[in-house]
């Protein structure tokens, strides 16, 4: 691992800049040739909490710390491939691997929780699982990731590890669905090399630059794209909420889901991972001639309603990642039949500010889950 710090002050990974998943807010809300605003639609709880035993937090440790977990995290990959099985993660005893429903309301978490995007910062995870667990609560947490681990900051290897052991340590309790970065990872066997479908892709070409060194790395890299194909990409949960990375399957998919198992198709899970909603337009052709496909309010509105049919149960709200706004969560406001929520739980920076807060959710039945924004940096009082 001696080359990480040549190669992330070096630039020799794909920059944000680089990639459509940009850091964003919606600007106006309103429609293009009309003057009047959307009315304004209710926000999800916000509750702000100050962790600043963070501040200082000495992360070069705890990423060593967490190497340790290699050997461990190595051999479920290979009972994983050997036996053509998941880890032992939430939710998927309830059938199909990839789109996981969950019908009987008296198996849902009293204590259910759902961590963004976060992209290669460990200290974000470690605060975050903190936090979860010394949060009041009668039942131990189940936490939801909602995919994109790796790319853009340092920590992706030691964030795998360290979810992977969270799962081993806390078996049924963690469920990882993928993002568009978790399963646009490929390896070409015959020149052992790693090869991106997605940019910044600066994990991928860390791989490369460090299996010379460390060979296990590149076992570890293999286990890690053929279980991505495997994972859960959505969780559907009977009270109408469910959760993906991306956005929904489009229109044009609609005609071909007829049962729930049509909601695991390749060009369906494509758009769990990739989709990304358009906050001003009701409906968005889609165009496949390239993956991330843009939905408007009256398409999510038309999934919706399609997959409450198919489902025979409730399909009206969703959380997801995918998107980075600028406030580290996001509600659009045109979407007001169905409600999406948008959490971002890698920390951005500006490039004259400090590091964003944290964004996670805690859920909350039959409603938008409760926003909770964890701030790591260094309290006002302490600065010299």
């Amino acid at each position: 691992m001696g080359n990480r710090e040549h190669f992330f002050k070096t630039g020799a990974f794909f920059q944000a800049e680089d990639t459509k998943t940009m850091v964003w807010t919606p600007e106006d809300n309103r429609i293009p040739g009309r003057n009047a605003a959307p009315a304004a639609v209710e926000p999800p709880p916000l509750i702000s909490v100050r962790l600043d035993r963070y501040a200082d937090f000495p992360v070069k440790m705890a990423a060593s710390a967490a190497l340790r977990y290699a050997k461990q995290v190595g051999k479920l990959f290979n009972f994983c491939a050997e036996n053509n099985a998941l880890p032992p993660m939430a939710f998927t005893e309830e059938g199909n691997s990839r789109v996981l429903v969950v019908r009987d309301p008296n198996r849902m978490p009293a204590n259910l929780w759902y961590i963004g995007d976060l992209h290669g910062d460990l200290t974000a995870l470690l605060a975050s699982v903190d936090y979860i667990d010394a949060y009041p609560a009668e039942e131990d947490p189940v936490i939801v990731i909602l995919g994109d681990v790796y790319d853009r900051l340092e920590y992706g290897y030691e964030l795998l590890l360290t979810i992977f052991h969270l799962m081993l340590t806390r078996p049924g309790r963690v469920l990882y669905l993928v993002g568009n970065h978790d399963v646009e990872l490929y390896y070409k066997k015959r020149y052992n090399f790693f090869y991106p479908g997605v940019m910044p892709a600066d994990f991928c070409e860390w791989l490369n630059l460090n299996i010379g060194d460390d060979p296990e790395l590149a076992d570890f890299g293999r286990g890690l794209v053929t279980l991505m194909k495997q994972m859960p990409h959505a969780l559907f949960l009977p009270d109408g909420t469910f959760a993906a990375h991306g956005g929904v399957p489009h229109v044009d998919l609609h005609k071909m889901i007829r049962t729930g198992n049509d909601l695991d198709t390749v060009a369906a899970r494509q758009d769990f991972v990739w989709g990304r909603f358009d906050p001003c337009r009701p409906r968005v052709l889609p165009d496949r001639a390239h993956k991330d496909v843009g939905l408007g309010y009256q398409d999510f509105n038309d999934f919706c309603a399609l997959a409450s049919d198919v489902l025979d149960m409730p399909v009206t709200r969703l959380i997801h990642g995918h998107e980075h706004p600028l406030e580290q969560w996001c509600c659009y406001p045109r979407y007001r039949q169905n409600r999406i929520l948008t959490i971002n739980s890698h920390r951005l920076r500006g490039p004259d500010g400090p590091r964003t807060d944290v964004a996670i959710a805690r859920h909350r039945s039959g409603d938008l889950p409760e926003v909770h924004m964890l701030d790591l940096t260094i309290p006002a009082i302490n600065i010299a």
